[in-house]
């Protein structure tokens, strides 16, 4: 009998940790919806080292900002963000170096000024930026233009929120988004590559606690009609199937052909 009752209670054991351990199977919609009001911290670094058209361009940047979505409806969404930090290397044919940051007397004013100022920010569920206003008033508006902090095509202007708009998820399926999506139109533009046309294909890992945890592996795939080639791409990203915010996202990939290079990519958003 005690026989009996020690190896049912294994049987239920095992069943109750094979049960919690499970990962959800339900499909998602994504959609982006966080409540209005609701306050997040975003960090963004990216290195990108590459030669174009023989010509070299590296960027380090660090940027770190508060967003706030003052407004979430079907067509659009309207943030305000300040800057926390905002620090960018680049390096143009390899002659032409510029640090854009606090310390350099150049740019100190404009970035100093953008972090004491809020800037709100609309954009819509493509994540077009639509309008957007600077506390400051048109002269800062200007600068900030001329810097292209904030633009349709800036990678630090906003958060990627709409990356996974209406895509459907599902633990152990595959995925598919484009890649301007991933990297951003910046991205795009300073390489000189359409990536309109290039799809990726990944993989949901899990489900967890509301976040899909998404990984896309691929050796190599052709850029469109370019001339160009995306090697070793490895990304793993976790969204949050419930808002639809992409918590966080991990890029690195190499580029062969008409473009050489090693784009990294590191994006966390965390609620307040």
């Amino acid at each position: 009998m005690k026989i009996r009752r020690i190896i049912s209670g294994l049987i239920v054991g095992v069943s109750l940790i094979s049960f919690i351990g499970c990962g959800d199977k339900k499909t998602y919609d994504i959609k982006f919806n966080p409540s209005s009001g609701e306050e997040y911290s975003a960090t963004s670094i990216i290195k990108m080292d590459a030669t174009a058209k023989g010509q070299k361009l590296a960027i380090d940047a660090n940027v770190k900002c508060n967003i706030k979505y003052v407004d979430v409806s079907k067509d659009e969404i309207t943030e305000e963000m300040k800057y926390d930090d905002f620090d960018m290397n680049m390096n143009i044919g390899g002659a032409i170096s510029v640090e854009i940051n606090e310390d350099n007397d150049m740019f100190k004013d404009v970035i100093s000024e953008l972090k004491s100022s809020k800037i709100t920010v609309t954009v819509d569920r493509e994540g077009n930026v639509l309008t957007y206003d600077i506390e400051g008033g048109e002269a800062l508006k200007s600068k900030a233009d001329s810097l292209n902090l904030i633009s349709k095509d800036s990678a630090f202007s906003v958060d990627n929120a709409c990356m996974l708009e209406n895509i459907k998820v599902k633990e152990g399926e595959e995925i598919i988004i484009p890649l301007d999506k991933l990297l951003g139109k910046d991205t795009e533009n300073k390489l000189g590559v359409n990536f309109e046309d290039s799809k990726l294909i990944g993989k949901v890992k899990s489900i967890k606690n509301n976040v899909a945890e998404i990984n896309f592996n691929i050796d190599s795939m052709k850029l469109g009609e370019n001339d160009a080639t995306l090697k070793d791409f490895k990304c793993n990203m976790k969204v949050n199937v419930k808002t639809g915010i992409t918590e966080n996202i991990n890029v690195n990939a190499k580029l062969e052909g008409s473009i050489e290079g090693t784009i990294d990519i590191k994006n966390t958003m965390k609620k307040k």
